[in-house]
């Protein structure tokens, strides 16, 4: 999968997503992060196999890590619906689903990749192949990455 946003193309986004209002970042690294996220490998499987998987883990970063000042829920979608727009798929323009799906992964609600990439499927029109339905199992059975330090056992 060889299209990914790169920060400057987020900072687009976002120029958008807040109606060409100044975009303040407020952790450059927390956008970087959220920018690789999607395309992460442990032992040389991908954390997030298929592009409605990384399409998920891109929204949720973006949504939960407020790398900016202010626009991030709508930063998060658009540039969800770019990535995805960048491989021949367009999202059905869907505002009130839209918002719900962003709103409840900003709040910690909608915790699992798999769950979002079934509602951004949906809002395709796509149904997953067999080979990224199993991958997708396979994310939903792992628990989120932790967002902050983990507590230190006390000896």
């Amino acid at each position: 999968m060889s299209a990914r946003l790169s920060p400057a193309d987020a900072l687009a986004v976002a120029t958008v997503a807040v109606d060409d209002q100044p975009v303040l970042v407020r952790d450059a690294a927390l956008l970087d992060s959220a920018l690789h996220r999607p395309y992460g490998r442990m032992l040389g499987t991908e954390a997030y196999p298929g592009l409605f998987t990384k399409a998920a883990a891109l929204l949720q970063s973006l949504a939960i890590n407020h790398p900016l000042v202010d626009g991030n829920k709508r930063t998060a979608w658009i540039a969800t619906a770019v990535l995805l727009r960048l491989h021949g798929v367009s999202l059905r323009t869907d505002t009130d689903t839209a918002e719900r799906l962003v709103v409840s992964v900003a709040a910690g609600e909608t915790r699992d990749v798999g769950e979002i990439a079934d509602v951004l499927r949906e809002l395709a029109g796509r149904r997953e192949p067999a080979g990224e339905r199993d991958a997708a199992r396979q994310v939903r059975a792992r628990p989120p990455p932790p967002l902050g330090l983990a507590p230190t056992p006390r000896s």
